[in-house]
């Protein structure tokens, strides 16, 4: 990833942050009929996308553009309630946008530890890898935030 990116990652992650209390260990980017779910989560901090610098606005009936934290049976969520397609005229690096800094406050709340049951600490599971050619973008180490232990 360049420079640019990794910086406007960081400022976007850094904005929610600055807005919500709860430091998430699952991640849900919510498409089409989904959205519903994010509004069920406990003591939500809403952010509107447009709020959230260099975040795209999803023109998809239904999809609300929002990001929402909260709790849910105790794990501490965030939701993103709506995406952007490349097919409304984005390009593939600024649709996954959302998903990197979604990944990045994931990342923080794990604090670079990578634990899959006892330690509850966030994993990626089932979710869609762009190849670097089609993302434009190639991963330098400092986008790597996990370390050994």
């Amino acid at each position: 990833m360049t420079d640019d990116l990794y910086d406007r990652v960081q400022a976007a992650a850094k904005v929610v942050r600055e807005r919500a209390t709860l430091v998430p260990q699952v991640g849900l980017i919510l498409g089409s009929g989904l959205g519903a779910f994010a509004e069920s989560l406990e003591q939500p901090t809403m952010i509107d996308y447009a709020d959230i610098p260099g975040f795209p606005r999803s023109h998809v009936h239904g999809h609300k553009g929002r990001l929402v934290i909260g709790t849910k049976h105790g794990v501490r969520c965030i939701a993103m309630q709506g995406r952007v397609h490349v097919y409304e005229g984005h390009s593939a690096a600024t649709a996954a946008f959302p998903a990197r800094v979604h990944r990045k406050l994931l990342a923080d709340g794990s604090e670079g530890k990578r634990c899959y049951r006892d330690g509850a600490t966030p994993e990626s599971r089932n979710h869609r890898v762009f190849p670097r050619k089609l993302s434009g973008h190639p991963r330098p180490a400092r986008w790597h935030t996990r370390n050994s232990t």
